[in-house]
């Protein structure tokens, strides 16, 4: 089996898919810019007996000099829209290799990050819930089923896909 690599492997999105795919049996490789956010998550993993071969942290420097443009919805709606070009044509590129590519587009989702925003009033809690039709923020281990669904058997003829798991925001 192939080592599944969990990049930003921290208390959020990427904690919860590590744990999900761990536990089923994957091999996880854990990279994140902190070192202590690594150490948490492999001791977790460990105590829940799930696989995982190594764990480092990557120098990922956020540059100042972008943070002045990061207004919203600007640069991270441009982001997006990115990664969603990238998976569909990366999807016709490598899919006569056998290579599936698809992309997970959470909304908004109770982790620490978003625990952050709300706290430094980047994000209003009350409306964020209010934007969802579920009436919900969305968990992070909602993020890691939809991930491991598109791993699994059942996702083998998917290939370029956007799966929105965002309580329906953007329906």
């Amino acid at each position: 089996m192939t080592t599944l690599t969990i990049v930003g492997a921290g208390p959020g999105l990427g904690g919860a898919v590590a744990r999900r795919f761990g536990t089923e049996g994957f091999d996880i490789a854990l990279i994140s810019r902190r070192q202590q956010r690594v150490d948490v998550l492999a001791a977790d993993l460990t105590a829940a007996s799930a696989r995982w071969r190594r764990f480092s942290t990557a120098p990922f420097p956020r540059p100042r000099s972008c943070t002045r443009f990061s207004t919203p919805p600007s640069t991270t709606h441009a982001s997006k829209h990115a990664v969603i070009g990238l998976t569909k044509s990366a999807a016709k590129e490598y899919g006569p290799h056998g290579v599936r590519i698809n992309a997970v587009c959470p909304g908004t989702i109770d982790t620490p990050m978003v625990t952050d925003m709300v706290t430094t009033g980047a994000l209003d809690r009350t409306r964020a819930v209010a934007a969802t039709p579920l009436g919900r923020l969305g968990r992070p281990e909602e993020i890691a089923a939809a991930a491991l669904w598109l791993k699994s058997p059942g996702a083998s003829f998917v290939n370029g896909s956007v799966l929105l798991v965002d309580g329906g925001q953007l329906a």
